[in-house]
């Protein structure tokens, strides 16, 4: 049976128009839950385990909490920012201010005292993890709802995603070179090791974070603003039980939460297998290699997002997932 091309009888309104500089700053936004929030997953393994010495066992538990922690932090800042009334709007407040507290929690959190034992290592980098993926929540859930309300056409909301895709995974080729980084002289310093490295690296990933933040939040905006403000506001458990009715919603979180573990499972042990197996334990060596394995893996999402984005509007975007 032949599939119908939908872009035939689709003709954009003018006002719905998403202009390329907003679509671009808005798809910088994409660099924080894509490329930056990725890296933590990697790189607190490495510089906890391989560089500290922390038990792996105190590396999974420091993984694992904040995640269970985002159960409860997502919907709650979800909830916050659809009940936000400023003359800023609902959203940009919160990626303006999510992007500073991610910038200053991610240098913090690479900062570990050398000096501490591996236990308070390990609650210090807890902790600071916490606040960490907390301000990505801040920031992430109100730049992902801006992104469905800066237009109303179906068309124009996959092209500001697929801008997200883009840019995120651009910086995903970056941030792959974390760890290599990390490994050179330039940022070791005399006598320092890789740890000592990511510390000084983690500056470059703030300043990037900062300039991304800033630019979405000046030039992108919700398209129904004075609407909004006159909006009734729900409550948290009119929303929780909403949200829990939609069966689509469901399913497509259970793609991801699919998604997700495989993606994680992998290249957690794989980072392992690059540094102690191929490499017997050279992580200058290894780290080249992750380096490299991770610019490929990113081209490959950058290459995609044409295609998909294509046929997503000839063939719609449930035919194109599966």
């Amino acid at each position: 049976m032949r599939v119908p091309l939908t872009e035939a009888h689709h003709d954009t309104a003018r006002a719905d128009r998403i202009p390329w500089a907003v679509l671009i700053a808005y798809g910088l936004g994409g660099f924080v839950p894509i490329a930056l929030f990725n890296s933590v997953g990697m790189l607190s393994g490495l510089i906890l385990n391989v560089a500290l010495g922390v038990s792996a066992v105190l590396v999974g538990v420091a993984q694992m909490v904040p995640r269970f922690c985002d159960a409860i932090t997502d919907p709650i800042m979800g909830y916050l920012s659809d009940r936000t009334r400023t003359r800023w709007g609902r959203r940009r407040p919160y990626i303006l201010i999510g992007g500073f507290l991610i910038a200053i929690s991610f240098v913090v959190m690479w900062s570990v005292p050398r000096e501490w034992d591996q236990l308070a290592q390990f609650w210090y980098f807890l902790l600071t993890s916490l606040v960490f993926y907390t301000a990505v929540t801040v920031f992430e859930i109100p730049h992902g709802a801006l992104g469905m309300e800066m237009t109303a056409d179906y068309h124009e909301r996959t092209r500001l995603f697929s801008a997200k895709s883009f840019v995120g995974n651009l910086g995903a080729m970056i941030t792959p070179w974390f760890y290599a980084l990390a490994n050179t002289p330039a940022f070791m310093g005399q006598g320092g090791d890789e740890a000592d490295g990511m510390r000084r690296v983690s500056y470059i990933a703030a300043v990037i974070v900062v300039m991304f933040a800033v630019t979405c939040a000046v030039l992108c905006r919700e398209r129904v603003f004075e609407r909004v403000q006159h909006q009734k506001k729900q409550t948290l458990a009119q929303a929780f039980g909403q949200t829990a009715r939609n069966r689509t919603f469901l399913i497509l979180v259970g793609v991801v939460f699919a998604t997700v573990m495989g993606f994680n499972f992998v290249n957690n042990f794989a980072n392992y297998i690059q540094i102690f197996y191929l490499y017997q334990g050279d992580t200058q060596a290894a780290s080249r290699l992750m380096g490299w394995m991770g610019t490929i893996w990113a081209v490959t999402g950058v290459v995609a997002v044409f295609p998909l984005n294509w046929v997503s509007r000839r063939i719609g975007k449930t035919r194109t997932l599966v």
